[in-house]
């Protein structure tokens, strides 16, 4: 309780808000911070071993944005918000926020910015079977108010330690001429000019004084890797982190992730690009920073495509050659992912990828399979598909079914670009009607088939009989799985309604002419301007930079489809906060409503000779 207590009163400059403005002071309401010299880096306080560093660079910048997300005055809505704010706890916590610019003089924004605007660092290094030595730097400005924050929080917890009847308080030594404190077994801190200082081992934070008293001792800013990783780092991030891999290529339970051949061979078929970039990575790291008005989180490494091995290129097409195709995005869309994966180059280099006995078994199942699939192997199939795949979720208005179930399942489909569509459109229909006809055995199918704008759609709908109605609570009539063949792309759909739909959406790219404004506009393509291009610090995307994996939710999609379940959504929050009917579905429309206002999410991955990177951003 303590050690808790103690820690939560050394952050409060970080996240906290003034007890003199209501909920949360907004950045506007902070005083600006006061001029001064630019602070020390805290990355010279960490010795050069670190396996793991997490760096805040702006802390007030990130205060500010807490601030004014908690400050939205559509939370007020919530029971659960308010029930927080009257708390005793979060009185409590006002009150210590208060004290403290109180005592210094300061609004916690500016305080914020003079005991931490150095930066935030926290240090990890890792060792097996031992406790992992911890180090956490706040970097300040101001030496002397540093020192008197440090020992107002000192005498903070010694008058907590009283009105709870504690006997445990501060020991306090001296190593090299500074004080340093320690609190519980595992907390211990001390004041090195500008900077405070904490740590769960001693020996940690002599290191640190070192440090501080023999500035020409390496430490980790001449780390190599770390130096590599910050490279990659875009100079307005707010945050950033870095992990050194040589303890995963070292670990005997991480390092057969990489080995190839392998035992477990979905790992490189699904992540295959990640794996063989990180094994020839030295370290990783990731960032976060404002962008355009939302929050873009990168993960980087430093290697890409030079050197890597031939077998996880089914990953990343071949030079010159476009990566993931633009996202299908009909009406209503829920969630949308555009990738390129090499199916048939991992069925070539299944020597390489497995060991010799499994890769008897595989080449033995191929054979049986010609029987299963009505003569084609699974390889064949594999030989007939192309790279390049795309699958979307979107909400359907209409299922074309009298019947309406009260349970409703957004449709989906998986669009793959073929090598050779004709074979493949041949040989995937004996299987399927196959297939079809087991389950009509089961449940009441009625063949469709129709032309849609030229392209023929082929599948089947539920019999709307007293049977299929009662099957699962009439489940099976969000459902009329077909297949259609449009050029080269061939579609396998949850409903016909969104089959019609993307037949729509990919005539209308075939239609278009390819030229550098109509490539530029594609979300996705590899020349586009948009989230898929660029890079997390800012250099402009090359030729040899290819975007593998592009994917996109849609916030406003997934408040409209939560709507379907709104009546169980109201009676939940009944049962589980307490609200009136009324209360409770004003609550549940103000959730969908902020859901609506999230925008979308965007996830890239993108390589490059030298780099790899995956982001995420917000858009609002």
């Amino acid at each position: 309780m303590i050690r808790s207590r103690f820690l939560s009163a050394a952050i409060v400059a970080v996240a906290c808000s003034s007890p003199s403005i209501g909920v949360c002071a907004p950045p506007s309401a902070a005083r600006p911070a006061t001029a001064s010299a630019a602070p020390a880096e805290p990355l010279r306080l960490v010795a050069p071993a670190a396996d793991f560093v997490l760096k805040v660079e702006k802390p007030r910048a990130i205060a500010d944005l807490i601030v004014l997300l908690a400050g939205k005055p559509e939370l007020q809505g919530f029971r659960g918000y308010r029930d927080f704010i009257g708390s005793t706890n979060y009185q409590l916590f006002r009150q210590l926020v208060a004290h403290f610019e109180s005592e210094l003089g300061h609004s916690w924004p500016d305080l914020l910015d003079q005991v931490a605007g150095g930066g935030i660092v926290v240090a990890v290094k890792f060792q097996p079977k031992q406790p992992a030595p911890v180090l956490l730097v706040l970097q300040g400005r101001d030496p002397k108010l540093t020192a008197r924050f440090f020992q107002n929080l000192r005498a903070m917890v010694a008058d907590e330690q009283a009105r709870q009847g504690t006997t445990e308080s501060y020991k306090s030594e001296t190593y090299r001429g500074i004080e340093t404190y320690q609190v519980g077994k595992d907390l211990y801190a001390a004041a090195l000019d500008a900077a405070l200082v904490y740590s769960n081992l001693p020996q940690t934070l002599h290191t640190a004084i070192d440090q501080h008293l023999d500035p020409t001792k390496p430490n980790l800013l001449d780390d190599k890797a770390l130096a590599e990783g910050r490279s990659l780092v875009a100079p307005d991030s707010l945050a950033w982190a870095w992990l050194s891999l040589n303890y995963a290529h070292q670990s005997p339970e991480v390092k057969t992730l990489f080995q190839l051949p392998s035992t477990f061979f979905p790992e490189h078929v699904l992540f295959g690009g990640f794996l063989d970039v990180a094994r020839r990575s030295p370290c990783l790291v990731a960032s976060i920073r404002p962008e355009s008005g939302g929050l873009a989180l990168a993960v980087q490494l430093p290697r890409g495509t030079d050197g890597m091995h031939e077998l996880v290129r089914a990953h990343v097409p071949p030079p010159g050659q476009p990566g993931a195709l633009p996202l299908l995005c009909p009406e209503g869309t829920l969630y949308s992912t555009s990738f390129y994966l090499d199916l048939g180059e991992f069925w070539k280099q299944r020597t390489v990828l497995l060991p010799a006995e499994l890769v008897k078994q595989f080449e033995a199942g191929d054979k049986r399979s010609e029987a299963i699939l009505q003569g084609t192997r699974f390889s064949q199939f594999l030989e007939f598909s192309g790279t390049r795949h795309r699958f979307v979720v979107a909400r359907q208005e209409n299922t074309g079914y009298s019947f309406q179930s009260d349970t409703h399942y957004p449709a989906f489909a998986w669009v793959m670009e073929l090598r050779t569509p004709d074979s493949f459109a041949s040989a995937i229909d004996k299987p399927l009607i196959g297939l079809a006809f087991l389950a009509g055995l089961q449940v009441p199918l009625d063949s469709i088939d129709e032309t849609y704008k030229g392209v023929k759609i082929s599948g089947y709908r539920f019999v709307e009989n007293d049977a299929n109605k009662a099957r699962a609570g009439g489940r099976l009539f969000n459902f009329s799985p077909c297949r259609a063949k449009v050029g080269n792309q061939y579609i396998i759909s949850s409903t016909h309604e969104l089959a019609r739909q993307l037949v729509d959406t990919i005539q209308k790219e075939a239609s278009q002419k390819e030229s550098p404004a109509n490539a530029a506009s594609q979300p996705g393509s590899p020349s586009s301007g948009g989230p898929s291009s660029g890079s997390a610090n800012g250099r402009s995307a090359a030729n040899s930079s290819v975007t593998t994996v592009h994917s996109r939710l849609v916030w406003g999609g997934v408040s409209d489809y939560l709507g379907y379940f709104k009546k169980q959504f109201i009676t939940r929050n009944m049962l589980e906060q307490g609200n009136s009917p009324e209360g409770a579905a004003k609550e549940i429309s103000l959730l969908l409503n902020l859901i609506d206002q999230l925008g979308t999410l965007e996830t890239n991955t993108r390589i490059e000779p030298n780099r790899y990177e995956f982001d995420v951003r917000i858009v609002p």
